[in-house]
């Protein structure tokens, strides 16, 4: 029964924002550019010792992020992007 998760970050591995759309995109572009199938995809596990994320790779899933929701999101931001949550957090912060 024991638990990492916060509240905030009720999301399960398999469905990573159910029905939320920002949080399935950004799963999406997550998955393609680190190359891993969707069920590789923890979205509390950490992109760079985890899911093998380099700052290449997080300056790609950045811009596509931007271009997908047409925003622009600081670099400044970057060192943040640390699971796929905080990759939504900072999507949506930006989105709405």
């Amino acid at each position: 029964m024991a638990s990492n998760r916060t509240p905030g970050d009720q999301l399960s591995s398999q469905g990573a924002g159910g029905s939320d759309p920002i949080a399935r995109k950004v799963r999406k572009i997550v998955a393609e550019i680190l190359e891993l199938g969707p069920e590789a995809i923890d979205p509390d596990g950490q992109l760079v010792e985890d899911m093998g994320m380099d700052s290449m790779k997080a300056l790609v899933i950045l811009a596509a992020v931007e271009k997908a929701f047409r925003v622009k999101i600081p670099e400044d931001s970057l060192p943040k992007m640390t699971t796929v949550n905080r990759v939504i957090q900072i999507a949506k912060q930006y989105a709405s």
